[in-house]
Order: structure tokens, then sequence, then C-alpha cells
């Protein structure tokens, strides 16, 4: 039997733990993929340009997934959530 639940409201704090997880995972991608496979796209990148992109990107990521939640929880209490078989 499944049943049907909805998400109501996400956790902001709760989130930001995977969403620092995610931006710490592709800064160790970007940098793997930017100097580590021969002839890469960094190949002749220095470390500093490297890690601040990554950096940024990362930040990036963090933020927007921030304001997506915000937006997400906005819109659900106004409209409802999304709904999940479990």
């Amino acid at each position: 039997m499944r049943i049907m639940k909805e998400i109501k409201r996400i956790d902001i704090k709760s989130s930001m733990k995977i969403l620092a997880a995610f931006s710490f995972i592709s800064i160790v991608i970007d940098i793997f993929f930017a100097k580590i496979i021969p002839n890469g796209s960094g190949a002749n990148i220095g470390w500093n340009a490297i890690l601040i992109a990554s950096l940024v990107g990362a930040v990036s990521f963090f933020i927007l997934g921030i304001i997506l939640i915000f937006i997400y929880n906005t819109l659900s209490s106004w409209i409802g959530g999304i709904k999940v078989k479990i």
C-alpha cells in the first residue's frame, strides 16, 4: 500500500547542510576536471583562477538554493505542495 504525502515546507536550516555539501562536491569536481584530466580545459589555468571560479560557483549555487527554497515555501503555502507517493 502506498501513501500519498505532501511536501508542505522545506526547512531552510537543514537544507543549507545539503546545499553546502553539494557546493563542496562541485568544487572537488571542478578541480578534478580542470587540473587532473590531461589536456583538459584548465591545462594552462592557474590554481588560483580554478579555486576562485569554483568557490564563486559553489557560493552562487548555495545562494540560489536558499532563494529557491524560500520561493517554494511561499508558493506551497498559497497553492499547495508537491505530492509524493511513499
